[in-house]
């Protein structure tokens, strides 16, 4: 998009996301405002077969980049976001002054997902009790997985947003190791 972008998360009613995106979209279709939902990559198994399919990563949540500064996004989104019964609000930090993501937590996000807004599935192996990634975007971020579950080929991980920890399903691959 641009040098200096930001990103704003707006809370909106679950199952809502995709509409909001659309309605912005076209209301904001002349500004520098990129609407999106960040989604994540998934496995689904029936019968045998496995088929990727891609789900909402954050439910509930809804990100704005642009390269407005706050006070600028604010007063131009009111004006709109007010009339959306499913929009909430706009995610800030606790002293209530900044409602732009942090660029440490933007950056360890953007990583992520990559250019398609999307987060790939990884690839690990499991070592003890210890997965360890060795492909995707999980690579090197051991320390936020907080649960696996290998029957689903999910790991729960923590994610830095507006200085909460918010829990997150992605997609993992636990390959077994072959005896050499």
């Amino acid at each position: 998009m641009v040098d200096k972008a930001y990103w704003y998360v707006l809370f909106v009613r679950t199952g809502s996301e995709e509409k909001i995106v659309k309605i912005l979209n076209l209301m904001w279709k002349n500004r520098n405002i990129v609407p999106f939902v960040p989604k994540k990559m998934m496995v689904f198994r029936r019968h045998g077969k496995k088929s990727l399919f891609s789900k909402i990563c954050f439910p509930g949540y809804v990100f704005l980049e642009s390269e407005l500064p706050q006070y600028e996004l604010l007063k131009y989104a009111f004006k709109i976001l007010y009339y959306l019964r499913e929009v909430y609000g706009f995610l800030h930090y606790k002293d209530r002054s900044t409602f732009a993501m942090r660029d440490s937590e933007k950056n360890m996000l953007s990583k992520m997902l990559g250019k398609d807004r999307c987060i790939d599935m990884s690839v690990g192996f499991k070592e003890g009790n210890v997965v360890k990634v060795v492909a995707g975007p999980l690579s090197g971020k051991e320390n936020k997985i907080l649960r696996v579950n290998r029957n689903k080929k999910t790991v729960t991980i923590e994610v830095e947003m507006f200085g909460m920890t918010i829990e997150a399903q992605v997609g993992l691959e636990v390959l077994e190791r072959v005896p050499s």
